[in-house]
């Protein structure tokens, strides 16, 4: 690993992204359009070395104590942590000191290369040398990080805390899990004044005893949180873990007509409205050993009191937080942007429009997606967006917009399921006036439902074009595989050809980077090559498929797309 960090910093790099391998652009060169495809070419390395030999050399004394000092703000760091190779996030910032300390030697080695020119050139001829070879490292080094470091026409950061505010109703409480989802909130209300209304709660901090003092006040044109626990019950390291306490159900009451009456839930959602709201609430640890934390007494305590007053305060959880910050209230949230809603309204089996969390406030989450957020220059390749933002907040608004997609896509099938039904009795007695009716209804709202999504889909693209930042591709052949089921055929085709070109394109990479047959066969591109063959085989479309198949065998060796046809009943 700590290899890996050093050759980034002095010969050069793949990628930005987690776990890229160094490269130098001589021997090892992908050619990759990742503008964290850095090359310097061995040179700053070599200065470095130069600067070494000619330190030692010099004043053996100082080489030696500054040679101490580049190994114990490197490898000794290593040693000391026992650090595993594998990591959540790249961890080359533990090392800058040692980097630095090898910058000396880069230093030195413009040094050594006068003390070596000066035996065949004159003074001139040497210092004009020397300062024109120590300015081609920095100047390629300037030129090759510029791209992947620049932040012009990058408003991301302040937009993805506006959208995450704007997912918020007036007077809101928004807990949040860590500083990645609380810092650029904290800065917009703090310094921009935006959206003070909304109180926010980090999770991490809600242990803390002076944290929850300061939730207990108001703050700017936000109400303090409804905490009714007195001091003495979360000072100190009193309650800040709670043994013994087992999981057991939770009742909250719930004035439905009047949640109807104020425009919290809609008609749809009124037979589904708990009265009361009984959740089960799930302890941490082990049936043996159940437990919670303080924060969990705090947030239980909050709903109780919100749903003591009418439910008029919303309540929401960040959707950037971990499902086991929820409390195992999944089937009680409604996401209505990039935050989920707590409502005393349960997903159940005969609701369900989602394969996530809760339900889907559809006319809410459009407005918000399509009016309120806002994606300015994700549409611009000269912007940078690194590995972060393209992993987390752009995935992000994608997946909102294929929840949305799906919520109508589940409601397509339903209704295709009637209607294929109706049809069937379209020649029989039984089909009434008012079947035929009822039938034509719902191919109104099939085909409303297609164009909302057609839509949704068209908006995404313009404004997050997968040209600019590319979709994952588990995202991808999902989206392909709902607007399939959708009946929207020509999107369908477009997503699955854009997943089978990403896909054939990273298994070509991984072949040549030296990945393993079971690597390959366990890899998302390799099974989005496997539906994709399985899709158009189920369309009739045995020869693409079969053309497919061979690519994918051309590649890899691998002919299990062949032998995956073989076993699809061909239509006489």
């Amino acid at each position: 690993m700590y290899v890996r960090y050093f050759m980034w910093n002095f010969v050069g790099r793949q990628s930005d992204v987690q776990e890229a391998r160094w490269e130098d652009g001589l021997i090892f060169n992908t050619d990759s359009k990742n503008k964290g495809n850095n090359h310097y070419y061995f040179l700053p390395l070599l200065l470095g070395l130069m600067g070494l030999i000619w330190h030692i050399a010099a004043d053996r004394k100082n080489a030696f104590v500054i040679g101490m000092l580049f190994f114990f703000t490197g490898v000794a760091i290593i040693m000391y942590l026992n650090q595993r190779p594998s990591q959540p996030r790249e961890r080359d910032y533990s090392y800058a000191g040692s980097f630095q300390t090898f910058a000396i030697w880069v230093g030195l080695g413009i040094i050594f290369l006068v003390d070596v020119l000066w035996k065949y050139l004159g003074q001139r001829a040497t210092v004009l040398t020397a300062v024109g070879l120590s300015l081609i490292v920095p100047t390629i080094m300037a030129v090759q990080n510029w791209d992947d470091h620049t932040r012009k026409g990058r408003y991301i950061d302040i937009e993805f805390a506006k959208n995450l505010l704007n997912s918020c109703e007036e007077n809101a409480i928004l807990f949040t899990g860590g500083d990645n989802d609380t810092f650029p909130l904290w800065y917009i209300q703090e310094v921009e004044g935006y959206r003070t209304d909304v109180r926010l709660a980090n999770l991490e901090l809600l242990i803390s005893d002076w944290y929850i003092d300061q939730m207990k006040q108001p703050k700017n044109a936000a109400q303090p949180l409804p905490i009714s626990m007195e001091k003495e019950d979360y000072a100190g390291e009193r309650d800040l873990i709670i043994q013994n306490y087992p999981s057991r159900k939770i009742s909250l009451p719930v004035d439905k007509d009047q949640l109807l009456a104020d425009g919290v839930i809609s008609e749809a959602e009124y037979p589904f409205v708990g009265d009361p709201m009984v959740w089960e609430f799930k302890a941490r640890g082990s049936k043996s050993n159940p437990y919670i934390l303080r924060k969990d007494s705090v947030i239980i305590d909050i709903l109780r009191n919100v749903a003591n007053d009418g439910w008029q305060r919303p309540v929401y959880f960040a959707n950037t937080m971990a499902p086991s910050n929820f409390l195992n209230l999944n089937d009680y949230l409604r996401m209505e942007g990039m935050a989920y809603r707590v409502l005393p309204v349960k997903r159940t089996e005969e609701t369900i429009n989602d394969i996530y969390y809760g339900r889907i406030a559809q006319d809410i989450l459009q407005k918000n997606l399509t009016e309120k957020f806002l994606y300015t220059n994700l549409d611009n390749p000269s912007v940078n967006f690194d590995e972060h933002i393209r992993s987390v907040i752009v995935s992000n608004y994608r997946n909102s917009f294929f929840r949305l997609c799906n919520s109508y896509s589940e409601e397509i099938m339903k209704n295709q399921i009637v209607v294929g039904t109706f049809q069937q009795l379209s020649d029989g007695p039984m089909m009434t006036d008012s079947l035929e009716l009822e039938l034509i209804r719902m191919q109104e709202e099939i085909t409303s439902d297609q164009n909302e999504i057609r839509k949704l889909v068209n908006f995404m693209d313009q404004f997050i074009p997968s040209e600019v930042i590319p979709m994952p591709l588990t995202l991808s052949i999902s989206f392909a595989q709902i607007l399939q089921q959708a009946g929207i055929e020509d999107l369908a085709e477009a997503a699955f050809e854009r997943a089978t070109d990403q896909a054939l394109a990273q298994l070509s990479r991984n072949v040549a980077a030296g990945v393993s047959n079971a690597q390959t066969q366990n890899s998302m591109a390799f099974r989005t090559i496997m539906i994709t063959i399985q899709s158009l085989a189920q369309q009739g479309k045995i020869e693409d498929a079969q053309s497919l198949a061979n690519r994918l065998e051309d590649i890899t060796g691998n002919n299990m797309g062949t032998q995956l046809l073989q076993q699809i009943p061909q239509e006489p």
